[in-house]
Protein backbone atom coordinates (compact mmCIF):
# COMPACT_ATOMS: atom_id res chain seq x y z
CA UNK A 1 0.00 0.00 0.00
CA UNK A 2 1.53 3.33 -1.00
CA UNK A 3 0.56 6.93 0.76
CA UNK A 4 1.43 9.83 -0.34
CA UNK A 5 0.91 12.63 2.10
CA UNK A 6 1.58 16.34 1.95
CA UNK A 7 1.93 18.41 5.20
CA UNK A 8 2.33 22.31 5.68
CA UNK A 9 2.62 23.75 9.24
CA UNK A 10 -1.56 23.53 9.96
CA UNK A 11 -2.55 20.84 7.73
CA UNK A 12 -2.04 17.24 6.72
CA UNK A 13 -3.29 15.67 3.45
CA UNK A 14 -2.98 12.34 1.88
CA UNK A 15 -3.97 10.83 -1.55
CA UNK A 16 -2.56 7.86 -3.49
CA UNK A 17 0.09 7.94 -5.93
CA UNK A 18 -0.95 9.32 -9.47
CA UNK A 19 2.29 10.89 -10.44
CA UNK A 20 5.63 12.01 -9.62
CA UNK A 21 4.48 14.22 -7.08
CA UNK A 22 7.07 16.75 -5.23
CA UNK A 23 7.16 18.50 -2.05
CA UNK A 24 5.58 15.19 -0.34
CA UNK A 25 6.11 12.51 1.83
CA UNK A 26 5.39 8.41 -0.18
CA UNK A 27 5.00 6.02 2.77
CA UNK A 28 4.63 2.49 1.39
CA UNK A 29 3.92 -0.10 3.06
CA UNK A 30 4.69 -3.87 2.62
CA UNK A 31 4.31 -2.55 -1.02
CA UNK A 32 4.05 -5.16 -3.69
CA UNK A 33 6.40 -5.87 -6.66
CA UNK A 34 4.30 -3.66 -9.18
CA UNK A 35 4.12 -1.00 -6.28
CA UNK A 36 7.90 -1.05 -6.46
CA UNK A 37 8.36 -1.01 -9.73
CA UNK A 38 5.86 1.96 -10.04
CA UNK A 39 7.98 3.73 -7.83
CA UNK A 40 10.78 3.09 -9.61
CA UNK A 41 9.74 4.45 -12.70
CA UNK A 42 8.25 7.71 -11.67
CA UNK A 43 11.51 8.86 -9.25
CA UNK A 44 14.22 6.65 -11.05
CA UNK A 45 14.86 4.51 -7.87
CA UNK A 46 17.01 1.25 -7.70
CA UNK A 47 15.20 -1.31 -7.24
CA UNK A 48 16.96 -3.39 -5.59
CA UNK A 49 17.29 -1.34 -2.73
CA UNK A 50 13.57 -1.29 -2.42
CA UNK A 51 13.87 -5.02 -2.20
CA UNK A 52 16.56 -4.87 0.32
CA UNK A 53 14.13 -2.79 2.76
CA UNK A 54 11.48 -5.92 2.85
CA UNK A 55 14.73 -7.95 3.97
CA UNK A 56 13.90 -8.43 7.81
CA UNK A 57 17.50 -8.85 8.35
CA UNK A 58 18.88 -6.26 6.50
CA UNK A 59 21.31 -3.64 8.76
CA UNK A 60 21.17 0.18 9.16
CA UNK A 61 23.43 1.48 6.00
CA UNK A 62 24.07 4.39 3.89
CA UNK A 63 23.69 4.34 -0.18
CA UNK A 64 24.26 7.46 -2.15
CA UNK A 65 22.83 6.41 -6.16
CA UNK A 66 23.29 9.43 -8.27
CA UNK A 67 20.80 11.84 -6.45
CA UNK A 68 18.79 9.36 -4.45
CA UNK A 69 20.48 9.03 -1.08
CA UNK A 70 18.73 5.91 0.44
CA UNK A 71 18.91 5.17 4.33
CA UNK A 72 18.57 2.09 5.69
CA UNK A 73 17.53 1.96 9.41
CA UNK A 74 15.70 -0.62 12.23
CA UNK A 75 12.87 0.19 14.14
CA UNK A 76 12.02 -1.59 17.48
CA UNK A 77 8.45 -3.55 17.56
CA UNK A 78 6.76 -5.76 19.97
CA UNK A 79 6.41 -9.43 18.27
CA UNK A 80 3.29 -11.56 18.47
CA UNK A 81 5.39 -13.11 21.21
CA UNK A 82 5.13 -9.97 23.30
CA UNK A 83 9.57 -9.23 22.63
CA UNK A 84 10.63 -6.67 21.48
CA UNK A 85 12.55 -6.85 17.78
CA UNK A 86 13.72 -4.34 15.27
CA UNK A 87 12.38 -4.33 11.45
CA UNK A 88 14.22 -2.37 8.69
CA UNK A 89 12.62 0.87 7.25
CA UNK A 90 14.14 2.93 4.28
CA UNK A 91 14.16 6.29 4.24
CA UNK A 92 15.18 7.70 0.64
CA UNK A 93 15.77 11.34 0.11
CA UNK A 94 15.41 12.53 -3.06
CA UNK A 95 15.74 16.83 -3.87
CA UNK A 96 12.37 17.64 -3.21
CA UNK A 97 10.53 13.94 -1.71
CA UNK A 98 11.25 11.42 0.91
CA UNK A 99 9.95 8.22 0.38
CA UNK A 100 9.66 5.60 3.01
CA UNK A 101 9.73 1.70 2.34
CA UNK A 102 9.03 -0.95 5.73
CA UNK A 103 7.68 -4.26 5.69
CA UNK A 104 5.22 -3.68 8.71
CA UNK A 105 4.91 -0.35 10.56
CA UNK A 106 1.63 0.60 10.20
CA UNK A 107 1.22 1.15 14.28
CA UNK A 108 4.38 3.29 14.54
CA UNK A 109 3.42 5.75 11.78
CA UNK A 110 -0.34 5.78 13.04
CA UNK A 111 0.60 6.85 16.18
CA UNK A 112 3.70 9.44 14.34
CA UNK A 113 1.14 10.91 12.00
CA UNK A 114 -0.90 11.85 14.76
CA UNK A 115 1.59 13.74 17.03
CA UNK A 116 1.72 17.20 16.69
CA UNK A 117 5.45 17.01 15.33
CA UNK A 118 7.25 19.96 13.38
CA UNK A 119 7.95 18.82 9.85
CA UNK A 120 6.52 20.08 6.46
CA UNK A 121 7.08 18.19 3.04
CA UNK A 122 8.48 21.22 1.39
CA UNK A 123 11.44 20.41 3.34
CA UNK A 124 12.52 16.40 3.27
CA UNK A 125 15.38 16.70 5.72
CA UNK A 126 12.79 17.85 8.51
CA UNK A 127 10.20 14.82 7.71
CA UNK A 128 13.54 13.21 7.86
CA UNK A 129 15.08 14.21 11.12
CA UNK A 130 11.41 13.90 12.65
CA UNK A 131 10.82 10.05 12.19
CA UNK A 132 14.34 9.47 13.44
CA UNK A 133 13.79 11.39 16.19
CA UNK A 134 10.70 9.56 17.15
CA UNK A 135 13.26 5.90 16.25
CA UNK A 136 14.76 7.31 18.96
CA UNK A 137 12.09 8.08 21.47
CA UNK A 138 10.32 3.99 20.62
CA UNK A 139 14.32 2.92 20.94
CA UNK A 140 14.50 4.65 24.49
CA UNK A 141 10.87 3.60 25.68
CA UNK A 142 11.66 -0.24 25.03
CA UNK A 143 15.04 0.49 26.83
CA UNK A 144 13.20 1.91 29.99
CA UNK A 145 10.70 -1.43 29.83
CA UNK A 146 13.38 -3.74 29.86
CA UNK A 147 14.80 -1.91 32.66
CA UNK A 148 11.90 -2.12 34.69
CA UNK A 149 11.61 -6.50 33.95
CA UNK A 150 15.65 -6.43 34.31
CA UNK A 151 14.72 -4.73 37.63
CA UNK A 152 11.73 -6.85 39.14
CA UNK A 153 14.02 -9.78 38.09
CA UNK A 154 16.94 -8.60 40.39
CA UNK A 155 14.87 -7.95 43.15
CA UNK A 156 14.27 -11.36 43.37
CA UNK A 157 17.75 -13.01 45.08
CA UNK A 158 15.61 -15.03 47.76
CA UNK A 159 14.23 -16.87 44.93
CA UNK A 160 16.12 -17.40 42.16
CA UNK A 161 14.56 -19.82 39.33
CA UNK A 162 15.56 -21.07 35.96
CA UNK A 163 13.31 -19.19 33.74
CA UNK A 164 14.27 -15.70 35.58
CA UNK A 165 17.90 -16.85 34.29
CA UNK A 166 16.60 -17.39 30.88
CA UNK A 167 14.43 -14.45 30.66
CA UNK A 168 18.19 -12.26 31.45
CA UNK A 169 19.31 -14.14 28.88
CA UNK A 170 16.28 -13.05 26.18
CA UNK A 171 16.79 -9.56 27.64
CA UNK A 172 20.70 -9.15 27.03
CA UNK A 173 19.97 -10.59 23.24
CA UNK A 174 17.43 -7.98 22.72
CA UNK A 175 19.40 -5.29 24.29
CA UNK A 176 22.46 -6.56 21.94
CA UNK A 177 19.86 -5.91 18.76
CA UNK A 178 18.80 -2.50 20.20
CA UNK A 179 22.76 -1.29 20.77
CA UNK A 180 23.95 -2.72 17.64
CA UNK A 181 20.87 -0.72 16.01
CA UNK A 182 21.85 2.19 17.41
CA UNK A 183 25.54 1.95 17.27
CA UNK A 184 24.80 1.59 13.08
CA UNK A 185 22.35 4.56 12.86
CA UNK A 186 25.08 7.07 14.57
CA UNK A 187 27.63 6.38 12.21
CA UNK A 188 25.10 7.17 9.58
CA UNK A 189 24.05 9.85 10.57
CA UNK A 190 27.54 10.41 11.13
CA UNK A 191 28.33 10.18 7.32
CA UNK A 192 24.94 11.84 6.13
CA UNK A 193 26.06 15.23 8.25
CA UNK A 194 29.18 15.05 6.47
CA UNK A 195 27.58 15.05 2.66
CA UNK A 196 27.95 18.62 0.29
CA UNK A 197 25.04 19.93 -0.93
CA UNK A 198 22.46 17.86 0.83
CA UNK A 199 21.12 20.51 3.06
CA UNK A 200 19.72 23.92 2.24
CA UNK A 201 20.11 26.10 5.28
CA UNK A 202 22.54 25.92 8.64
CA UNK A 203 18.69 24.19 10.16
CA UNK A 204 18.84 21.31 8.42
CA UNK A 205 22.38 20.40 9.41
CA UNK A 206 21.70 21.30 12.88
CA UNK A 207 18.59 19.08 12.97
CA UNK A 208 20.67 16.27 11.69
CA UNK A 209 22.97 17.34 14.28
CA UNK A 210 20.67 16.83 17.26
CA UNK A 211 19.74 13.60 16.04
CA UNK A 212 23.17 12.70 15.75
CA UNK A 213 23.97 13.54 19.41
CA UNK A 214 20.45 11.42 20.34
CA UNK A 215 21.48 8.44 19.21
CA UNK A 216 24.65 8.62 21.15
CA UNK A 217 22.88 9.19 24.04
CA UNK A 218 21.05 6.47 23.16
CA UNK A 219 24.24 4.49 22.54
CA UNK A 220 25.49 5.00 26.43
CA UNK A 221 21.84 4.38 27.64
CA UNK A 222 21.78 0.94 26.30
CA UNK A 223 25.24 0.04 27.56
CA UNK A 224 23.83 0.81 30.79
CA UNK A 225 21.19 -1.74 30.69
CA UNK A 226 23.11 -3.87 29.24
CA UNK A 227 25.64 -3.73 32.13
CA UNK A 228 22.39 -4.16 34.09
CA UNK A 229 21.56 -7.21 33.18
CA UNK A 230 25.12 -8.78 32.89
CA UNK A 231 25.91 -7.21 36.95
CA UNK A 232 22.57 -9.33 37.61
CA UNK A 233 23.54 -12.38 35.77
CA UNK A 234 26.67 -12.28 37.47
CA UNK A 235 24.78 -11.85 40.71
CA UNK A 236 22.93 -15.09 39.99
CA UNK A 237 25.79 -16.92 39.37
CA UNK A 238 27.17 -16.03 42.33
CA UNK A 239 24.34 -16.55 44.34
CA UNK A 240 23.55 -19.95 42.96
CA UNK A 241 27.19 -20.93 43.38
CA UNK A 242 27.56 -20.26 46.87
CA UNK A 243 23.85 -22.06 47.75
CA UNK A 244 25.67 -24.95 45.81
CA UNK A 245 28.48 -24.51 48.23
CA UNK A 246 26.44 -24.31 51.27
CA UNK A 247 24.76 -28.17 50.47
CA UNK A 248 27.97 -29.77 49.38
CA UNK A 249 29.60 -28.43 52.55
CA UNK A 250 26.78 -29.63 55.12
CA UNK A 251 26.44 -33.07 53.55
CA UNK A 252 29.98 -32.91 53.43
CA UNK A 253 30.54 -32.10 57.43
CA UNK A 254 27.22 -34.71 57.78
CA UNK A 255 29.21 -37.17 56.00
CA UNK A 256 32.19 -36.86 57.97
CA UNK A 257 30.06 -36.90 61.57
CA UNK A 258 28.73 -40.07 60.48
CA UNK A 259 32.13 -41.61 59.62
CA UNK A 260 32.76 -41.86 63.04
CA UNK A 261 29.89 -44.09 64.52
CA UNK A 262 30.06 -46.51 61.21
CA UNK A 263 33.60 -47.00 61.71
CA UNK A 264 32.76 -48.46 65.32
CA UNK A 265 30.49 -50.21 64.18
CA UNK A 266 31.95 -51.55 61.32
CA UNK A 267 34.93 -53.03 63.61
CA UNK A 268 32.55 -54.19 66.65
CA UNK A 269 30.22 -55.85 63.54
CA UNK A 270 33.62 -58.30 62.86
CA UNK A 271 32.74 -61.88 63.49
CA UNK A 272 36.46 -62.14 65.41
CA UNK A 273 37.17 -61.92 69.15
CA UNK A 274 37.37 -57.86 69.86
CA UNK A 275 38.46 -55.83 73.62
CA UNK A 276 35.07 -55.63 75.79
CA UNK A 277 33.01 -57.81 73.45
CA UNK A 278 31.84 -59.74 76.20
CA UNK A 279 31.02 -56.99 78.63
CA UNK A 280 27.46 -56.30 79.14
CA UNK A 281 29.06 -52.22 79.44
CA UNK A 282 30.24 -52.36 75.85
CA UNK A 283 27.71 -50.95 74.04
CA UNK A 284 26.22 -48.39 76.45
CA UNK A 285 29.85 -46.91 76.81
CA UNK A 286 30.19 -47.01 72.70
CA UNK A 287 27.22 -45.36 72.42
CA UNK A 288 28.42 -42.88 74.61
CA UNK A 289 31.64 -42.29 72.95
CA UNK A 290 30.19 -42.35 70.00
CA UNK A 291 27.48 -39.41 71.29
CA UNK A 292 30.54 -37.38 72.82
CA UNK A 293 32.97 -37.77 69.46
CA UNK A 294 29.93 -36.43 67.04
CA UNK A 295 29.12 -33.38 69.65
CA UNK A 296 32.24 -32.31 69.77
CA UNK A 297 32.84 -32.46 65.83
CA UNK A 298 29.59 -30.97 65.75
CA UNK A 299 30.59 -28.34 67.83
CA UNK A 300 33.87 -27.12 66.11
CA UNK A 301 32.16 -27.67 62.58
CA UNK A 302 29.21 -24.79 63.87
CA UNK A 303 32.28 -22.47 65.02
CA UNK A 304 33.81 -22.75 61.87
CA UNK A 305 30.20 -21.99 60.29
CA UNK A 306 30.45 -25.09 58.54
CA UNK A 307 26.84 -25.79 59.55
Amino acid sequence: MITVLKKTTKLLQTTALRKADTYVWIYAENPSEEELQRLVDLYGLELGHLNDALDPNEVPRLEKEDSSLYVFTRVPKESREGVCVTTPVLLILLKHVILVIAKDQEEFFERFLKRKTSYTTSKPITVFTALYTDFIAVYQSEIMKLNKKIGSISNKTDEIKNSDIIQLVAYENVLNELLNAAIQSNLILKSFSSIKGLFSTDEEKDLVEDVYLATGQLIELSKSSLLKVKNTSTAYSMILTNNLNIVIRFFTVFTIILTIPMIVTSIYGMNIPLPFAESKLTFPLMLVSIGIVCGILTIVFRKKNWL
